[in-house]
């Protein structure tokens, strides 16, 4: 089962953020009680959430499904400060470890032989 998305594979799906039970605030376990209702009255075999932070209703998920093995893919999510990165006068490129920026300069130079520049008419 595929709570809030329609189960194609990662390489072809979206990055889905914030995901959660679609509920009031306060009717998570409820809503998850529910679902574990509407499971159990299917045949399936794993419920795959991706996307959920931690709070009240992933929190509900792990209470009601509790019998079955959680298994957690926290994935890193990276930002930057564009406000701040205005404020100093630096660029993006500048706030990258030594070893990203070197990895985006030699993707930068390999893009550019393969769609080199063309003169704008």
């Amino acid at each position: 089962m595929h709570l809030n998305t329609a189960g194609e594979d990662e390489a072809d799906s979206v990055c889905i953020e914030y995901n959660d039970l679609l509920c009031r605030p306060r009717h998570e376990l409820r809503m998850a009680q529910a679902l574990k209702a509407h499971a159990d009255a299917r045949r399936w075999d794993e419920l795959h959430a991706p996307g959920m932070s931690e709070g009240p209703g992933l929190a509900a998920l792990h209470l009601v499904f509790g019998a079955a093995h959680a298994a957690d893919d926290v994935k890193a999510s990276y930002s930057i400060d564009l406000a701040d990165v205005r404020r100093t006068a630096t660029t993006f490129i500048d706030r990258m470890s030594t070893h990203e920026r070197t990895r985006y300069r030699r993707k930068l130079r390999c893009m550019g032989e393969r769609c080199p520049a063309t003169p704008s008419s």
